[in-house]
């Protein structure tokens, strides 16, 4: 195992982004130019900007790989830098350097946590969204939002927009698994990493800043959080959790068949069901014959998701 005090860089930074490249390079900006900053750019539906990126290097990938093997190959590209840690960023955040510094020094001084983020507000409210992520079987997968006391707040998970890592904890617990594609990725490499011994948790110091992105994309955020959800819980929790989550879709599956059967709701909602529905069988499907990856080009509601 590589010991810290032979990395040649404190800290790199990679940067998602997808789509376009003005909010990632707002986000560069906003950091400065001495941290190492990478930008892994995952192209979606509109035209790429034609924007000066002379601010830092730019990966430009053929198609949108998703949010573990973008952020992968961003991991791979800065290895040559030796740092202690890594800095995983997506382009829709605002995070200050004081948030950054202090996620750093709290990774220094508290050196058992491999993963640490920030409090998460949402830039439509200001509200938090997330304070860590806790995982039961039966109070289920969630975001918590209370402000805890202490320094850091030890939790299941984090939110994969903001994640410190130390570079030893990667080393140790190995790549971001890809198979998931958009959603639960980051959950699952928290519980590889809380099974390594590493420990997860939320810097009460720190904030920042995201927009949600279920409305941009309902038919591929249900499709994924469905087939997703139901594998972080096989691995994290068993074939029980397993069992209850396949019961409570099949009977939000079941309500909804009847609402558009029947015509019980109006036209918006009925719309939405004609999204939402689809999603969640074809997710549970895809998840009990093991395919993975994005979801699939034919599925209503994808939204800004272009596979």
């Amino acid at each position: 195992m590589t010991d810290s005090s032979t990395r040649d860089r404190p800290l790199s930074v990679i940067v998602l982004a997808y789509d376009g490249l003005e909010s990632a390079l707002r986000l560069v900006s906003s950091l400065g130019d001495d941290l190492g900053i990478i930008i892994v750019h995952n192209p979606g539906p509109a035209t790429p900007d034609a924007a000066d990126v002379n601010l830092c290097p730019v990966i430009s990938l053929p198609e949108n790989v998703g949010y573990a093997a973008a952020m992968n190959i961003g991991l791979a590209a800065v290895a040559e830098n030796r740092s202690t840690y890594v800095l995983l960023l997506t382009h829709d955040v605002s995070i200050g350097r004081d948030a950054v510094e202090a996620l750093v020094s709290t990774a220094v001084e508290e050196p058992s946590f491999g993963i640490l983020g920030p409090v998460m507000h949402d830039a439509a409210t200001g509200v938090i969204f997330s304070t860590g992520g806790l995982v039961d079987l039966d109070t289920g997968i969630g975001h918590r939002t209370s402000i805890e006391s202490g320094r850091v707040a030890p939790c299941d998970w984090i939110d994969g927009a903001v994640m410190l890592l130390s570079t030893r904890m990667i080393e140790e617990v190995g790549p971001i698994d890809e198979r998931f594609f958009l959603y639960y990725e980051e959950s699952d490499f928290a519980f590889r990493a809380l099974a390594a011994g590493w420990g997860v948790g939320v810097v009460m110091a720190a904030n920042a800043v995201q927009r949600v992105g279920a409305p941009r994309r309902p038919g591929a955020y249900t499709y994924l959080m469905t087939r997703n959800e139901l594998e972080f819980r096989r691995r994290a929790l068993g074939s029980r959790a397993v069992v209850r989550m396949l019961g409570q879709v099949a009977w939000q599956c079941i309500r909804e068949a009847v609402v558009l059967v029947l015509r019980r709701s109006n036209e918006s909602r009925r719309a939405e069901i004609r999204i939402v529905l689809p999603a969640k069988v074809v997710g549970i499907a895809h998840f009990v014959v093991r395919r993975f990856g994005p979801p699939p080009r034919w599925l209503p509601g994808l939204g800004d998701v272009r596979i």
